[in-house]
């Protein structure tokens, strides 16, 4: 498990945050953001672990500045980082539709948690 970033390379900007499966563990996963104009994906399957995320177990992607819909994969499965995500995924949080997230450099988003395996 890899430790996190406190530096934030020039140009560039840095997602984080908790990852979850709907199951008994957190299976390896890949994490990706897909930058919504140019299609290009950034993946990590790197994953660290820390009383700073949910379940334990959270990721960091550097990415460029941009606008990106946020997701891991487990074989066919996938999950988005949604409004469902950001309103606690209780039963009444009803709308599972990709946010998109902009990252500008320099900066750092927290709490990126791609957890929305209802899509």
């Amino acid at each position: 498990m890899a430790a996190t970033l406190e530096y934030v390379p020039p140009g560039l900007g840095v997602i984080q945050g908790s990852l979850s499966y709907p199951g008994h563990h957190i299976p390896a996963l890949s994490i990706c953001a897909k930058e919504v104009t140019t299609k290009e994906s950034y993946c990590t399957e790197t994953q660290i672990k820390g009383s700073q995320y949910q379940y334990g177990v959270g990721y960091q992607l550097q990415l460029p500045p941009g606008r990106y819909q946020v997701y891991a994969t487990y074989g066919n499965y996938r999950a988005y980082y949604s409004p469902a995500v950001a309103c606690g995924l209780h039963i009444r949080c009803q709308d599972h539709q990709p946010l998109v997230v902009e990252v500008q450099a320099g900066q750092r988003l927290p709490e990126i948690s791609p957890m929305d395996w209802f899509w």
